[in-house]
């Protein structure tokens, strides 16, 4: 059986550092092998691209700058480092095409990057990729992690393969899990909901659940406040399997989850 791997994109940036000894720190429970990723352009000159000394240059700097991080964080000495010419969104999903990844881990610079590296990309990297994305806000935590919640409004079930994922991240991590429904209660759920719920209760067998409703205009908006509230430490979407999330996953929802929320938000693809 093949070693399970993260891949963490980064600019080298203060905020990527703290996401990435974060990813270091939670993966002490996975013992998944970590992927450094970073993307960058050809270097620009008057007579064109693709200046080979220039080129060399810029390959040297970034040579550097994995070493630096080795430096900061002793653990990554040994991991594999990967360098790509291109358009992160575009080189990272080439990347996992040809490689095994089970999980990207992103750091975002919150709203006032959103034409930076980890602003709208995240989005599109997000849409773009079919393997699970945790994306560390400014100065959240990963580790340690207890509880978790799952955005559910059960108007159609969920693809057990979906899920898979998290019942795994939750026999390694050890967190209890709260399915959090918005804009509805108890009484209001329809019997083929009920019956959604239930499949998706046997699908996560042996994970500690917890069923909230929670009042709020806005899905994302309403998300982080129960987060706030309630000692959620990771907040989880399925975008592409409930309808409620599927109807506003265009940018909205990931950059209002990824760049105002207070937790990691983790994307199961």
């Amino acid at each position: 059986m093949s070693t399970q791997k993260i891949l963490f994109p980064t600019d080298f940036s203060d905020q990527s550092i703290h996401a990435l000894v974060e990813t270091v720190r939670f993966n002490e429970a996975l013992g998944y092998d970590i992927v450094l990723f970073h993307a960058y352009n050809r270097p620009y000159t008057d007579e064109g691209y693709n200046a080979k000394g220039l080129l060399h240059e810029e390959e040297k700097s970034i040579d550097k700058n994995f070493s630096a991080v080795e430096n900061k964080i002793p653990e990554l000495e040994n991991c594999t480092k990967v360098k790509m010419i291109g358009d992160v969104v575009d080189v990272v999903e080439d990347y996992i095409e040809k490689e095994p990844i089970s999980l990207i881990v992103m750091s975002t610079k919150g709203a006032v990057g959103l034409g930076e590296l980890f602003g709208t990309k995240t989005a599109k990297i997000i849409k773009n990729v079919n393997v699970p994305v945790i994306v560390v806000p400014n100065n959240a935590v990963l580790a340690p992690m207890n509880r978790v919640g799952l955005a559910c409004d059960y108007s159609e079930a969920v693809d057990h393969g979906r899920l898979s994922f998290l019942v795994q991240l939750a026999d390694k991590v050890k967190f209890d899990l709260d399915l959090i429904t918005l804009n509805r209660d108890e009484k209001t759920m329809t019997k083929k909901e009920l019956g959604n719920r239930e499949i998706l209760l046997k699908d996560l067998n042996g994970i500690a659940t917890t069923s909230s409703f929670s009042q709020h205009a806005q899905l994302s908006w309403g998300l982080i406040e129960f987060a706030r509230n309630n000692g959620i430490e990771m907040i989880g979407v399925i975008p592409k399997s409930y309808n409620f999330i599927e109807r506003i996953f265009h940018e909205s929802l990931t950059q209002e989850m990824a760049f105002h929320s207070p937790v990691p938000v983790l994307v199961i693809q």
